[in-house]
């Protein structure tokens, strides 16, 4: 039986950031996707139900009040997504994320490998806050083992970026498809979006 929810709040350059745990197990982070997080969901609940589950609200969504207004270049981003795992207290935690949150996700694993035991990402893009940051060039760098999620459906980020971001990634990569998810598969289809992240952070 998962926890109960706490919600807590970590300073981020003067703003205050929202984060959400319940669960019990070891910690495993999850980096929402485009739109962020107004309220939790049953995907997260699921992961709850092994894991102890920690959702930082990013600067600029839900939950992370108007902290992207002091946030000028990509190295702003990374330092403060940085410090916002840190406080949340997911230093050297299996790390998840969906689309812009997964883009976000892999920028942590690439810059800082040490930080991030195994890594799940979600169809990653980076339209929102940064537009193109060249990510791609970074792949290489991450070591981490790397279990790559797309919604067969995914009319954004299509299916064939997945082999793309599996030829470039360092560490050990699986590709896993969810047939009638679209790009935010967690939220289409939960239960397998979960199942698939716990059997690869088990």
């Amino acid at each position: 039986m998962a926890s109960e929810l706490e919600t807590f709040s970590v300073d981020l350059n003067g703003f205050s950031s929202r984060v959400w745990k319940k669960g019990e197990g070891p910690p495993l982070g999850f980096l929402a996707g485009f739109g962020g997080l107004p309220r939790w969901i049953p995907f997260l609940d699921v992961l709850a139900c092994e894991r102890t589950v920690i959702v930082p609200s990013l600067p600029g969504f839900p939950g992370g009040e108007r902290g992207h207004t002091v946030l000028d270049s990509h190295l702003d981003w990374m330092l403060a997504v940085r410090r916002l795992l840190q406080q949340a207290g997911l230093d050297g935690a299996d790390l998840a994320g969906s689309s812009v949150g997964a883009s976000f996700a892999a920028e942590i694993a690439a810059i800082w490998p040490n930080v991030v035991r195994r890594l799940a990402l979600i169809a990653p893009c980076a339209f929102w806050p940064l537009g193109n940051t060249r990510l791609e060039k970074r792949l290489p760098l991450i070591e981490a083992p790397t279990l790559l999620i797309w919604g067969a459906e995914d009319r954004i980020m299509p299916r064939r970026y997945a082999d793309r971001f599996a030829a470039a990634i360092a560490g050990r990569t699986e590709i896993t498809t969810i047939p009638g998810a679209g790009h935010l598969a967690e939220l289409d289809k939960p239960d397998e979006v979960a199942a698939a992240i716990l059997r690869w952070t088990a």
